[in-house]
């Protein structure tokens, strides 16, 4: 039910093996075929130490790698290409994670972590102060003035720092371009 080779772009990019592919993989017997530089014995086992697929069911599915353990059920409604997609992305969350950023552009705005909690000079009178989720990691680079996000929810994340970029978006000072732009 899912597909090889869109694995191969998550798994094996961190490699930075090249490889041509001839054809798409047959779903029912899993046949995948490969010229370039690494043999299809290696790739296997690349492609089992990164992650495990357990398959409950029809409906049930569970994938662990090095950041955990998520699990998606499927109904009815499902499309295959729809729970192809959904795998991938857990596939890359438990294995990679998801990386953001966003850039504070202004003289003075600045953001520092303080406690677990995000604290932003975004010029007002007092500096803004937003709680940091449990499942998300934050890191400040450039004095103050990007702020990357690492987390294994892409959703979680994203919705995180949205939040943040309505705190001061760009898009409302269009003549100095002020604010935060993701």
């Amino acid at each position: 039910m899912f597909n090889l080779l869109s694995l191969l772009y998550i798994l094996i990019r961190e490699y930075y093996i090249e490889w041509y592919c001839l054809s798409t993989v047959d779903r029912q017997s899993a046949k995948l075929f490969l010229v370039g530089s690494i043999p299809i014995s290696a790739l296997m086992t690349l492609l089992h130490k990164e992650f495990k697929l357990t398959r409950n069911g029809i409906t049930e599915v569970y994938i662990t790698g090095k950041l955990g353990t998520k699990r998606i059920i499927f109904d009815a409604s499902t499309s295959p290409r729809e729970s192809e997609r959904l795998e991938k992305e857990l596939i890359q969350s438990v294995t990679h994670g998801f990386k953001e950023k966003i850039t504070l552009k202004g003289v003075g705005y600045r953001a520092q972590i303080v406690n677990n909690m995000l604290e932003l000079s975004l010029g007002y009178k007092t500096p803004t102060v937003i709680a940091i989720p449990s499942d998300i990691k934050l890191s400040i680079k450039g004095g103050g003035t990007i702020i990357e996000g690492f987390s294994t929810s892409k959703r979680g994340l994203r919705q995180y720092l949205s939040t943040i970029v309505e705190l001061r978006p760009a898009h409302k000072d269009i003549y100095t371009g002020k604010g935060i732009v993701k």
